[in-house]
């Protein structure tokens, strides 16, 4: 094992009834080797116009090109909504496609794009620190 990371994300999405929705994420996750990485991930969305607001919690496993800082990542897990009164729950799964970008040993900024259900798509920015575990 490479080391271990944790990263917050800010992003926008589609977990909404009528137009995107803003959100964010904390991620933890283990660098096995030089080409996977697993981890977890808990997110949350609020729609901007129609008030659907919703929570996600997933298990990730990444696979990256480490000279280029280029992965692909799956990700899969749960997402409960809550809408007015009404709360209701849904799988969920996607692929994230990214770049992790080192600005010094140890802070990384990840540009990325994701697609997946339901959330149809998503786009934003993880900040996040690294620590070498050996």
């Amino acid at each position: 094992m490479n080391g271990v990371y944790v990263g917050l994300t800010g992003e926008a999405n589609e977990n909404s009834l009528s137009n995107f929705a803003g959100g964010g994420a904390v991620s933890f996750g283990l660098d096995i080797n030089s080409f996977i990485e697993a981890g977890l991930k808990g997110g949350f969305s609020y729609g901007i116009d129609d008030k659907l607001n919703s929570i996600e919690a997933m298990g990730l496993l990444r696979f990256k090109l480490p000279v280029l800082g280029l992965f692909a990542q799956a990700e899969a897990g749960g997402v409960m909504f809550l809408y007015e009164e009404y709360t209701f729950f849904s799988a969920l799964g996607g692929i994230v496609l990214g770049s992790r970008i080192f600005l010094t040993e140890r802070f990384y900024i990840e540009p990325c794009a994701r697609a997946g259900y339901p959330f149809i798509w998503g786009g934003g920015l993880t900040m996040g620190l690294y620590f070498d575990l050996y």
